[in-house]
């Protein structure tokens, strides 16, 4: 069975992210969260949203989530045309 450990190292990996810095992430950054779980938070590894405050410090770069798509009222991806 894979660790959620291990799951988040293959992504920090696969994205290249080991050696980010806060200083790539201002205010303003539209950002994907890779990882499935930090600080007993868990994620699906694929939620997006910007950053609105970026203090340069531990836990310092705090997002405001895009809204989820809501698939079972999006008449694009039901539609027959």
């Amino acid at each position: 069975m894979t660790s959620i450990k291990q799951i988040n190292d293959d992504q920090r990996n696969k994205y290249k992210t080991l050696h980010n810095i806060y200083e790539q992430f201002p205010v303003g950054t539209h950002v994907q969260i890779i990882v499935v779980a930090q600080d007993f938070t868990f994620f699906s590894g694929t939620e997006t949203g910007v950053v609105i405050k970026n203090s340069g410090n531990y836990l310092g770069i705090i997002v405001a989530f895009d809204p989820p798509l809501d698939f079972m009222n999006d008449s694009k991806i039901w539609s027959d045309n």
